[in-house]
């Protein structure tokens, strides 16, 4: 025996769409369940010196009673171009020793030589190679510079 599947919901009150009475068949989008989701999350965003990724910018959301999920708040920053910038990586490349004497300013920023070997310069690069560190050092005399020129 075959009953219908019409007169079967209509016995149980239930919609053919399978879904509550009272109940709209559509799902709410994403607009509809947060609304502004994009001005909030740009604005937590920007509150927090545009260092925070998509997990501290849904924590904060969170924190301030708006409920969303983690993946939506990437997929938000990502179609807004909203990316954390990393902290740059600051080389300290002076260890001063408190109450250290301080060397003499032999030269006085006269930097013109009468004769050879007599005032060298010195000059120390830092720089940044790959994950490697490297530190150039170069000294060379005043006089023989000048020569060169």
């Amino acid at each position: 025996m075959s009953i219908p599947l019409q007169s079967c919901a209509g016995c149980w009150r239930c919609l053919s769409a399978g879904t509550m009475p009272g109940r709209s068949a559509r799902p709410a989008s994403t607009a509809e369940k947060m609304p502004n989701s994009r001005s909030r999350v740009k604005m937590a965003f920007q509150a927090n010196r545009r260092v925070y990724g998509s997990p501290r910018v849904h924590a904060e959301l969170q924190a301030q009673g708006i409920t969303c999920a983690r993946k939506r708040v990437a997929r938000l920053m990502r179609e807004q171009g909203l990316f954390a910038q990393r902290p740059r990586h600051r080389t300290i490349t002076t260890k001063s020793e408190q109450g250290a004497q301080v060397s003499p300013n032999l030269l006085q920023r006269d930097f013109s030589a009468d004769e050879p070997n007599t005032k060298w310069v010195a000059d120390t690069t830092y720089y940044n190679r790959t994950r490697r560190h490297s530190t150039l050092h170069y000294r060379s005399p005043l006089a023989y510079e000048q020569l060169m020129c």
